[in-house]
C-alpha cells in the first residue's frame, strides 16, 4: 500500500502486537514478531533489512530475555527453518 510515516508505522506495530497477543507468545510467533519490529525499525531509519542479521538479532534478544528458550524444540525449529528460507532465497537469487 506504500503507506509511509510514523503514524502508519505505529498502526503496523499495534496490529502486530495485537496479533501476537491473540495468537500467543510461542517461540515461533515471538521470533517472527521481533523480526518484524526490526524490519520496521530498519525501514524507518532508512537502513536495508538484511535477513541473517535480523534473524541473529531476534534470536539474541529472545535468548537474552529467556536463556532457557534456546533449549525448546519450537525455538530451534523456527530458527533453523527461517535460516533455511533466508539461505534458499539467496541461492535462488530473488
Amino acid at each position: 500500500l506504500h503507506l509511509r510515516g510514523w503514524f502508519w508505522t505505529s498502526v503496523q506495530l499495534v496490529a502486530l502486537f495485537a496479533f501476537v497477543w491473540i495468537v500467543g507468545f510461542d517461540p515461533p510467533v515471538t521470533r517472527a514478531a521481533v523480526m518484524a519490529v526490526v524490519v520496521l525499525a530498519a525501514g524507518r531509519l532508512g537502513r536495508p533489512s538484511h535477513g541473517p542479521t535480523i534473524l541473529a538479532i531476534a534470536a539474541g534478544l529472545m535468548l537474552l530475555m529467556s536463556p532457557t528458550i534456546g533449549q525448546t524444540l519450537s525455538f530451534q525449529l523456527s530458527f533453523l527453518s527461517t535460516a533455511g528460507l533466508i539461505a534458499a532465497d539467496r541461492l535462488v537469487g530473488t
